[in-house]
């Protein structure tokens, strides 16, 4: 079920943006309640890096591929820039990517500064 919700949040996070979409929309895209959604996942930020780790596992598994069928051998700094330059050239590119990458990363930094 966390794959479903990850997918189902990753594409209403890029039609509509992070800010507005609510977990109640995630979990009726789901076919679940907000229960339901918040037994996988305890908040929002958690759905949010779901989806954006699924977004850099499978990035890094496509280029750590194409490393080895060329070269029989995966270069971590050559692979780590190469990812670098795809995740730029996706925000460069992709207005709704970069509109969820700027909100979703605004979020994670204002929770970093919060005080109980």
């Amino acid at each position: 079920m966390k794959e479903k919700i990850t997918e189902e949040a990753k594409r209403l996070f890029y039609d509509e943006g992070y800010n507005k979409t609510a977990c109640s929309r995630i979990a009726e895209a789901c076919g679940l309640s907000q229960g339901g959604l918040f037994y996988h996942f305890q908040t929002k930020n958690d759905i949010g890096n779901a989806v954006y780790s699924s977004y850099m596992i499978n990035l890094k598994n496509i280029i750590a591929k194409k490393f080895y069928e060329q070269y029989m051998t995966y270069d971590l700094q050559l692979g780590t820039a190469i990812e670098t330059m795809y995740e730029i050239k996706m925000l460069s590119e992709d207005q709704n990517a970069r509109r969820f990458y700027c909100e979703f990363f605004k979020s994670n930094i204002a929770n970093l500064y919060k005080t109980n």
